[in-house]
């Protein structure tokens, strides 16, 4: 790919090192991002591409796109404004400006820094780089009114790290008041409530008739303040008055699956104390080798390889698994209390009840968790095989997981 600003360097990626860092998908106590002693620390899945260059907003949904793979990974100190996000994604027939489309192409995202040790570089409402508990965009006069107002449970903005293909989009010489030692472009992300359409992508005004307009900030639909999306932007400082917003090249990502995950043990944050001696090369090398590691472990929990061998010889012997004797009691004693209507931890994560049939069924507030017929695509198994779920005591015994496989591989029928 030929481009001006992209560095000609391949880093080496170190595949699957498993010694500096260890990614756990155990989740945290906690149903959402709320914060624990140890910060935020969250993982999103289901990622959809918002738009293309000119039109990276997409607020009538036209250029919405839900990918194949992605996941977006959030470890924040916000008392401190360190933390480390990175994602990988892959896109087809993605303009990326004016002159690239990028086909078939991987796009790794590192987020190492935050706010700026300037002060006139900042903004008050970032609250340092890393804010919590706060409204932006729309009519709050808190970041343009791009897209309606949203609520979110922590924000942040600081320089971010582009590889397209192993290859760096680099920035310009100095970003937030300071030396771009990392050729970073700049980054603005959001774990917040949802103004689009799940499905369609769509931004509705107030009404609901019509697509939200920037040139009425205040004509939206109310906000809900409960996160739900991790929405990543990423630009270049250069303007270009053909495209909305009126940058050269943004990156507008979002994440809708969104679960909390423990801390990255043994990672120091960087600061911008030690920008002037950190040794940029070794720690791009570390943030790659990570992302690779979690992409490698998020790609295991998306096709688990081990079919379900025993919910199959159960089948070819003709058991039948009934939903009431077998499957129920398994959700009661071991789900329910997180996903039931007196949940302990407030609401039940992501909607998902599993108290009756019918909420079975129904899902998430984003997808189907149980697709009859075919459990190794069942959100509900991908977290239960990799003992994501429960979040709470043990997992569930091999019996029991492929008891449920094997009423999902029968249609998960309501007997």
């Amino acid at each position: 790919m030929e481009k001006k600003y992209l560095r000609g360097l391949f880093i080496s990626f170190v595949l699957l090192s498993g010694i500096v860092f260890i990614v756990s998908t155990r989740l945290t106590d906690t149903a959402k991002g709320q914060d624990t002693e140890n910060g935020i620390h969250l993982r999103g899945t289901m990622a959809q591409q918002i738009g293309e260059y000119p039109d990276t907003m997409a607020l009538d949904g036209v250029g919405v796109k839900n990918l194949d793979d992605g996941f977006f990974e959030l470890h924040l100190d916000p008392e401190n404004d360190t933390g480390l996000m990175f994602s990988r994604f892959s896109v087809d027939q993605y303009r990326l400006d004016a002159d690239t489309v990028l086909n078939d192409a991987e796009i790794t995202i590192i987020f190492p820094l935050f706010g700026s040790p300037v002060p006139e570089a900042l903004a008050d409402y970032w609250q340092g780089g890393i804010a919590e508990d706060i409204f932006l965009h729309g009519d709050t006069g808190q970041e343009a009114p791009i897209i309606p107002k949203v609520w979110s449970e922590v924000a942040t903005w600081g320089p971010a790290l582009v590889f397209i293909d192993g290859q760096q989009i680099t920035g310009v010489e100095q970003i937030l008041g300071v030396p771009n030692r990392f050729d970073a472009l700049f980054g603005h992300v959001m774990y917040s409530s949802n103004p689009r359409d799940a499905q369609t992508g769509f931004v509705p005004n107030a009404s609901g008739d019509a697509p939200f307009s920037p040139a009425r900030p205040a004509d939206y639909q109310p906000v809900v303040q409960e996160a739900s999306v991790i929405n990543m932007l990423v630009r270049s400082e250069e303007i270009d008055d053909n495209a909305f917003p009126a940058f050269s090249l943004l990156l507008h990502f979002d994440f809708l699956d969104v679960v909390p995950i423990e801390p990255l043990p043994d990672v120091e944050y960087l600061t911008y104390d030690m920008l002037e001696t950190v040794d940029v090369e070794s720690a791009v090398t570390q943030w790659l080798s990570l992302v690779d590691d979690t992409a490698a472990l998020v790609a295991e929990i998306e096709s688990p390889d081990e079919p379900d061998a025993v919910a199959s010889n159960d089948s070819a012997a003709g058991t039948t698994v009934s939903f009431a004797e077998d499957i129920q009691p398994i959700f009661q004693t071991r789900c329910v209390f997180c996903h039931g209507p007196e949940s302990i931890v407030g609401s039940p994560p992501n909607g998902l009840q599993l108290d009756t049939y019918e909420n079975v069924i129904l899902g998430s507030s984003f997808l189907p968790d149980v697709i009859p017929g075919d459990p190794d695509n069942s959100t509900l198994m991908i977290m239960l095989r990799t003992g994501t779920m429960p979040a709470l005591g043990d997992p569930l015994s091999e019996d029991e997981i492929n008891l449920i496989a094997e009423w999902i591989r029968a249609g998960a029928p309501n007997n």
